[in-house]
């Protein structure tokens, strides 16, 4: 019996293990009983070593209630009690040992899962302990590398806008107002002209408020507190094609699905690479969003939709009970289905489950893309048809940070689902949280792509290529059949009966507080689709038209169903007056080239002529903040401005420095072409090179630097370090200079090249980066290059060509210290190169006293040390 006993374990074992992606070890009959653990914990925690893992605990909270819980702030708060009440009971025995052990625990509620590290003493008890299921290994999953097609040319709306037919719905029903969508992803660059108006965070008159509104949990864009930042580009683009554009508005970018929608995100991978940690973390957030710091958690602010543009190998569980959380909450889950095609079972997870909507990716002529993963799904879900659908995915142009850009993939081609759902419920709002009802709405609504090639119904349709076919939000949004009324009506100037273009009506329901706006078009007409709720036989609307440079003027209106209803306004002018000034610098010298912007306002942003003056016509009376910049050697300045006749505003901007005294300055174009070409090539490598002087940074001389092909040379230890971050920063690298930090590749097509010109004491040393490309778009090719000045310490950035993703919007750019402490960072993420552009950075040459005297055996300072410089000499080097 015995021996039957420990058969029965070893099969149920082998099952376990062929069913999980997370490849568990098992126990001999000697051994106690105890939890599954991953056979690379046990790897990593081999002789002696100490290594993360997570601690799965066994208990899962009842979640089934929720789904008949019809009040969207009340389901979401019972999720939350429910998860949190057997995390905080299950968990308390595990977080117990691991700091009775010295580690620190990091628990999760919506996974009931504790992260943690150690060793594998810690491992065995926390293994033996009999309310924990399993312990898996710290693994990571990826943003599915897009492949590049360069700028594009624009549509109004784009091609793959008008394929899914969601322009229609904005014309005929609405646009996605009143929804909240979330992505998981890179970031956002969230002041892009196309995403801006949409982000919730956007208080109006150039004021953010990102508590809620963005969780970055590796702290990748800074620390807590800082704005949204996206350091690859991918989380911008994916947004872009949910929600950007202004629909039947001015822009015409119009590169998104929903462009009335709302949206919010999490920066759950740190570049390509997402951290389990980063994706636990964000996944928790999106459930019940907090402030920068991770507090004060609000269910009721959570999203409607998720976006995740990510994945990894399919058959892996260990996402799921977050997806099913959301779910439970009443948020639908969409997932790229990945870009391993276009061999059959290669659909990935979390895309791969039965709770997701997984998406490929199709091209203009709706055949599947060559790329797009193809199902069915693992066996352990039950090799279920997948893809669910498919949706545009080759050549989609839509915003890149400072600009726009055309990337295929999967990532692509997700984004159309949840901007779709975005219509559909801001269309039919009585299918809000019914996420089985609205999958199943755009599954039966999407054109039909039948296909033997992997399987799939007898038929064709299903099948494990196309799903139920290519999405189509025209269809979906009608076969809701949604309850409502329409409005029509035309916008005038009071007096002369001029249309006004682009004025907007703010239709809010009286009963609930419901809210749907629109754009009147050039004959001053607007058209507008207002819910009816079922069962009602009217619902009444309090109006508001407001155009920039208008008073607004309100009315009501009672909505039936079926009918059409008809509201005209007339808007009066305001005074308009012009804004003037001068912009120097701290010296009282004016500042040529400087940028001003009446924040929040469609008024044109102007610069600054060689005497430092701007003039700013056409502005109506009120209050503004009027934002200056001139680039990253100088401050930026936002203040308040009360325009109320002809108004005059100057401005100064301080020179930059960092605390070692480093400043910069913009300088014509200083090219010189390198000649000889380093035998470095490839995706993160680096190679060590002598420097043919010694140079200083920050009080320390190199004789040798690690340069890496992510664009930057550290002098410390070679690091190729493929993720960007803000600097000052301790993690490596650092003692570097970044002339452009990013995911780089050095190909066949593109090289590295160094030159020294100049005799001694005034040698300059040069280090181009010739054609190189990003690992996110190969199409995409830069050429840079830094100089270093022997006699001055001078360090000089330049740019050749630097189109698309070149223009720094995803890029660190910069000087750091040793240790991480003090940097000069020029920018982070933002679009601040143009080619031809020539940045030199100046150490200090005056005496100081303290911060800059060190020790050469610690780096500390000295002590009331005192360091004289000559004039056009540079201080370098430590006391010894």
């Amino acid at each position: 019996m015995g021996e039957v006993l420990r058969k029965i374990g070893w099969i149920a074992c082998l099952l376990l293990v062929a069913l999980s992606a997370s490849h568990l070890g098992c126990v001999g009959e000697d051994d106690p009983p105890r939890a599954q653990v991953d056979e690379a914990v046990l790897a990593s925690v081999a002789d002696g070593a100490e290594a993360p893992f997570w601690v799965v605990l066994a208990e899962r909270a009842d979640l089934r209630a929720a789904y008949s819980i019809d009040d969207w702030d009340a389901r979401g708060r019972f999720v939350i009690e429910r998860l949190k009440d057997v995390a905080e009971r299950s968990q308390r025995g595990v977080i117990g040992a691991i700091r009775a052990r010295g580690a620190t625990p990091r628990p999760h509620w919506i996974a009931n899962a504790v992260r943690t590290s150690g060793r594998r003493d810690l491992v065995d008890e926390l293994a033996r302990r009999p309310e924990v299921q399993a312990i898996v290994s710290d693994v990571a999953f990826s943003i599915p590398a897009p492949i590049g097609g360069g700028p594009g040319a624009s549509g109004t709306p784009e091609w793959n806008i008008a394929r899914i037919r969601a322009d229609q719905v904005w014309s005929k029903l609405g646009d996605g107002d009143g929804i909240v969508v979330g992505s998981i992803d890179s970031g956002v660059a969230f002041e892009h002209e196309a995403l801006v108006r949409q982000y919730r965070g956007n208080l109006g008159n150039g004021v953010f408020k990102h508590d809620y509104n963005f969780w970055d949990p590796s702290r990748i864009c800074g620390p807590p507190g800082s704005p949204p930042c996206d350091n690859n580009g991918h989380g911008t683009h994916t947004m872009g094609t949910i929600v950007g554009g202004d629909g039947l508005g001015p822009l015409e970018q119009d590169i998104g699905v929903a462009p009335g929608a709302r949206w919010i995100t999490a920066k759950g991978c740190e570049s390509l690479a997402c951290s389990l940690a980063a994706l636990v973390s964000s996944g928790e957030w999106m459930l019940a969003p907090t402030d920068l710091h991770g507090n004060d958690p609000k269910p009721s602010l959570r999203p409607h939709v998720i976006n995740n543009s990510w994945g990894g190998p399919g058959g892996d569980p260990i996402f799921r009970d977050i997806v099913r959380a959301w779910r439970a909450a009443g948020m639908a889950p969409v997932f790229a289905i990945g870009n391993a095609g276009p061999a059959c079972g290669t659909a990935a997870s979390p895309g791969d489950y039965p709770e997701s909507f997984g998406v490929g990716a199709t091209d203009m002529m709706d055949e599947i893309a060559p790329f797009s993963s193809r199902g069915p799904a693992a066996p352990i879900f039950d090799r279920i048809i997948k893809p669910d659908a498919t949706a545009p995915g080759v050549d989609v142009r839509s915003s890149i940070p400072g600009g726009y850009a055309v990337f295929s993939g999967t990532s692509m081609a997700a984004p159309h689902v949840t901007g779709t759902l975005a219509l559909l419920w801001s269309v039919a709002p009585d299918l809000l949280g019914d996420v089985q009802r609205s999958f199943d709405l755009i599954r039966r609504t999407a054109l039909d792509r039948p296909s033997f090639d992997c399987g799939g119904a007898r038929d064709g349709d299903p099948n494990n290529t196309y799903g139920d076919g290519r999405i189509d939000a025209l269809r979906a949004v009608l076969a809701a059949r949604p309850s409502a009324g329409k409005l029509v009506g035309k916008v005038f100037e009071a007096g002369t009966g001029r249309p006004l273009e682009h004025a907007t009506i703010l239709a809010t329901r009286r009963d609930d507080g419901l809210t749907r706006s629109t754009s009147s078009d050039e004959e001053g007409a607007y058209t507008m689709s207002l819910p009816v709720d079922r069962g009602h036989r009217r619902e009444t609307y309090r109006l508001v038209a407001k155009a920039f440079g208008y008073e607004p003027a309100t009315a009501s209106v009672g909505i039936e169903k079926d009918e059409t209803a008809f509201r005209a306004f007339r808007l009066s002018p305001v005074r308009r007056a012009s804004l003037t000034g001068i912009v120097r610098d701290d010296r009282g010298r004016p500042l040529a080239g400087a940028s001003v912007e009446v924040l929040g306002t469609p008024l044109e942003r102007v610069t600054t002529d060689d005497d430092g003056f701007y003039r700013i016509p056409g502005v109506p009376a009120d209050r503004y903040r009027v934002r200056v910049t001139l680039d990253g050697c100088h401050e930026e300045r936002t203040r308040p401005v009360v325009v109320r006749r002809d108004t005059r505003a100057d401005f100064t901007l301080g020179a930059r420095r960092d605390r070692f005294g480093y400043r910069c300055e913009r300088i014509p174009l200083d090219w010189v072409d390198a000649t000889d070409v380093l035998p470095l090539v490839g995706n993160d490598a680096t190679r060590s090179i002598p420097l043919p002087f010694s140079f200083p940074l920050y009080g320390r001389s190199y004789d040798a630097a690690h340069v890496s092909t992510n664009g930057f040379l550290s002098f410390r230890e070679p690091d190729a370090a493929p993720a960007n971050v803000p600097i000052p920063d301790p993690r490596a690298p650092n003692a570097a200079i970044y002339p452009f930090w990013n995911d780089l590749i050095v190909d066949q097509d593109s090289a590295i090249k160094t030159r020294v010109i100049g005799a001694a004491p005034h040698r300059v040393f040069v280090i181009e980066f010739e054609d190189v490309t990003f690992f996110l778009d190969l199409t995409m090719r830069i050429t840079f290059e830094v100089k270093l000045h022997e006699r001055t310490g001078e360090i000089v950035f330049s740019y050749l060509r630097a189109p698309g993703l070149g223009n720094g919007g995803v890029a660190t750019l910069g000087i750091e210290d040793k240790r991480g402490n003090d940097a000069f960072q020029y920018s982070f993420a933002r679009p601040v190169i143009t080619e031809g552009l020539s940045i030199r950075f100046e150490p200090p040459r005056r005496e100081r006293r303290h911060e800059h005297a060190l020790h050469a055996g610690d780096g500390l300072p000295v002590p009331d040390a005192t360091i004289s410089t000559p004039q056009g000499a540079f201080l370098a080097g430590a006391v010894e």
